[in-house]
């Protein structure tokens, strides 16, 4: 039987561009549905702590980049649109960064949080700037938090009204999490962890 899985994997796995520049050819092995299969298990695999997300009326999402990620590598943007609905960058890297002075004037706040563990960061949890934008806001008003980290990082924050994890800052995350938002499919996953004093969907007791 492993034997036949492997034909049938080996069946599906794409050429290389000619000449063999793995690079042109970009990361991994390309194979047909790999894209369609990856998306399926980010979808499957968002986690909703607290409340349901809420839609609708005036929304300002916050793209919090805490090191690790570029602009060019976050979609969501384009993949989560809608009418009413604001993105804004906040990268610490850049310069000076601060809450925003007009929260009063969405119906809704989306911290969509970009901090992925790196070695060379020699931290595993948000920077002190990321951090002092995140706690404010999250004080300041009800708000949904968006990781796409390691769930571990969140208990650098206090509990918010609304948290989806993503596990991770791949396109296919942000896609899924595009729709979440949306509403059209629904966080279904389990939490490895507990955060928040145990704030979140109990651990599976088997993987699915």
């Amino acid at each position: 039987r492993a034997t036949d899985r492997l034909a049938a994997a080996l069946a599906r796995v794409e050429p290389r561009p000619a000449g063999g520049d793995a690079a042109a050819a970009g990361d991994g092995v390309p194979a047909r549905g790999a894209g369609a299969l990856a998306l399926r298990a980010a979808e499957r695999s968002l986690v909703l702590v607290g409340e349901p997300p809420a839609r609708g009326g005036r929304t300002l999402v916050l793209l919090v980049l805490d090191g690790g990620v570029s602009r060019d590598d976050v979609v969501l943007p384009r993949v989560a649109a809608a009418p009413g609905r604001e993105f804004r960058w906040c990268v610490p890297e850049e310069g000076p960064v601060a809450p925003p002075e007009d929260l009063h004037r969405f119906d809704d706040v989306v911290l969509a949080w970009f901090s992925p563990i790196r070695a060379w960061k020699g931290r595993a949890g948000p920077s002190v700037e990321a951090r002092r934008v995140l706690v404010r806001v999250l004080e300041a008003r009800p708000s949904t938090l968006i990781s796409f980290s390691s769930p571990f990082i969140l208990r650098a924050l206090p509990p918010p009204r609304t948290a989806i994890l993503a596990f991770g800052e791949s396109r296919e995350s942000q896609i899924a999490v595009g729709g979440a938002l949306a509403g059209r499919e629904g966080p279904s996953g389990r939490s490895p962890v507990r955060l928040w004093n145990g704030r979140t969907a109990p651990a599976p007791e088997r993987l699915p």
